[in-house]
């Protein structure tokens, strides 16, 4: 597992540049370090407002950021693709 997660910040270390940075217009996602005791994220409102809450800690917060992120029930009920709930 820490094999990977090294791999991984390798691999997101070279994508990135001046040009990419947290703070510049063009942000479109981000992948945060913040954990959680319990893992328990108060369903997809408490992950989508956790996120806005963390996009507006570095200056992002002017736009809706949702959590990538499915459940087997969401709001209606029905099952919730994370694909399907974000804009890309």
């Amino acid at each position: 597992m820490r094999r990977c997660l090294i791999l991984l910040a390798a691999l997101v270390a070279t994508g990135c540049s001046d040009d990419d940075s947290p703070t510049g217009p063009s942000v479109s996602f981000f992948v945060s370090s913040a954990t959680s005791v319990t893992g328990n994220l108060r369903g997809l409102a408490g992950a989508d407002a956790t996120c806005q809450r963390l996009a507006s800690a570095i200056g992002q917060g002017g736009r809706t950021w949702r959590a990538y992120l499915s459940a087997e029930h969401g709001p209606n009920g029905q099952p919730v693709n994370a694909r399907d709930r974000t804009s890309r």
